[in-house]
């Protein structure tokens, strides 16, 4: 013999109209509700409905992260990826990069690109097959960081 839950054993109570309309008031989210009397959001999401109770409903509306030119200028500066400036802001993944071409933004990194401890070339690669295209970077470690000041040596 299986066990019931309790939900379809008819032994949890959803809250009555007047009950629940009192807890939309105080700001609780359908969640809440349904975790203090042991049955789904879903469940109480339904009866809210049942009872034309959705003008009481809080929802909350997401905060929109900074993503203006300036920041994304910064980020790309210290030499973060649009990917990984998608999640430090916590947007989905591609919004950095639209919000950088809507503003005029350059979204590819320089040719070579000098940093600390590596140097950075950039090559936009070719697919001649399919026709498509991506820009490759490659890191080359502290020898070439080497070659590089022997270079301006003999330049200078």
């Amino acid at each position: 013999m299986s066990k019931k839950s309790p939900a379809r054993s008819g032994k949890i109570k959803i809250p009555t109209a007047d009950v629940l309309a009192e807890h939309l008031k105080a700001g609780m989210s359908m969640k809440e509700i349904g975790t203090r009397y042991g049955c789904a959001a879903e469940s109480i999401r339904h009866k809210v409905a049942v009872y034309g109770l959705k003008h009481l409903v809080n929802y909350k509306t997401p905060v929109k992260p900074d993503l203006s030119r300036e920041v994304i200028a910064a980020d790309r500066k210290a030499g973060l990826s649009f990917f990984a400036i998608d999640k430090k802001h916590g947007v989905a993944y591609g919004t950095a990069k639209r919000c950088a071409i809507a503003t005029g933004l350059e979204t590819e990194f320089e040719a070579i690109t000098f940093r600390e401890d590596k140097m950075i070339i950039g090559k936009r690669m070719y697919n001649g097959e399919y026709g498509s295209s991506s820009f490759m970077r490659i890191s080359l470690p502290l020898i070439a960081m080497h070659v590089r000041h022997i270079q301006e040596g003999v330049a200078s």
